[in-house]
């Protein structure tokens, strides 16, 4: 006969169900619990995991260093560009500036004027973009 607390309990030839725990860590090495029962199953576990550990950290560090690098270079680069532009545009400003003057003396006022004119606009707007960009 089965007692009545094993029937409110239901205790009763109920089968043992397995159960699975689940844990999650945020560092890179499990907790030391963890790390002493993986090295009861394979004794020198713990220092392979520990020396995977270190090489991946170091190797991540070193991919981190090198992205860094190559960002301030691209900014560098970006930097050399922009500051030859900045003269070339200078450079054709003054000569349309020159040659809307020359033009304008040797009798052609108008087409001087436009000549000189695109040259001051050309000057003024890299000014305005950059302020801008600053």
């Amino acid at each position: 006969m089965t007692d009545s607390k094993d029937l409110r309990n239901n205790t009763v030839n109920q089968p043992h169900r397995p159960q699975m725990l689940m844990a999650q860590f945020s560092s890179p090495l499990p907790p030391p619990e963890i790390l002493a029962n993986y090295d009861k199953a394979q004794p020198g576990l713990i220092n392979k995991i520990i020396e995977t550990t270190e090489t991946e950290s170091n190797h991540r560090r070193e991919l981190e260093k090198q992205k860094l690098l190559a960002e301030v270079n691209n900014l560098q680069r970006g930097d050399e560009l922009i500051a030859r532009a900045q003269v070339f545009a200078f450079v054709i400003s003054i000569v349309a500036l020159i040659g809307g003057c020359i033009t304008a003396i040797f009798g052609a006022q108008i087409a001087g004027g436009i000549i000189g004119v695109s040259g001051l606009v050309g000057i003024i707007t890299a000014f305005i973009k950059n302020s801008k960009r600053i």
